[in-house]
């Protein structure tokens, strides 16, 4: 799915009607394709997960977040005042979607 939403916001900054928009098109293609990454873990089941598992885990969404932030700063040719918001967009995801996963690994092992 994150290929797939880059590839649709590419195309929309080659047609025509929307080129004007093409940096809108890749902020929110960008974010879009990161939220679906951290997303996948929202569907996995953790019933079973231990708190090492969590914290892997936990790694993994923080190496993904440093993977495209530094894609989204350096290879879509944004001004800055768009790269500031395309990662702070990111990192808004990142938090809120690391916050819920915990939350909701928190009430599965039975803490709280």
């Amino acid at each position: 799915a994150p290929v797939a939403l880059l590839v649709v916001g590419s195309l929309l900054c080659r047609l025509r009607a929307t080129r004007r928009w093409w940096r809108l098109a890749a902020v929110v293609a960008a974010c879009c394709a990161y939220g679906s990454v951290l997303s996948a873990d929202a569907v996995e089941p953790d019933g079973a997960w231990e708190a090492c598992d969590k914290d892997a885990n936990s790694v993994w969404q923080l190496l993904w977040l440093i993977a495209a932030m530094a894609c989204s700063a350096l290879f879509f040719a944004l001004d800055l005042p768009h790269v500031c918001a395309c990662l702070a967009l990111q990192l808004a995801t990142y938090l809120a979607g690391s916050l819920a996963l915990q939350a909701r690994w928190w009430r599965r092992a039975g803490r709280g």
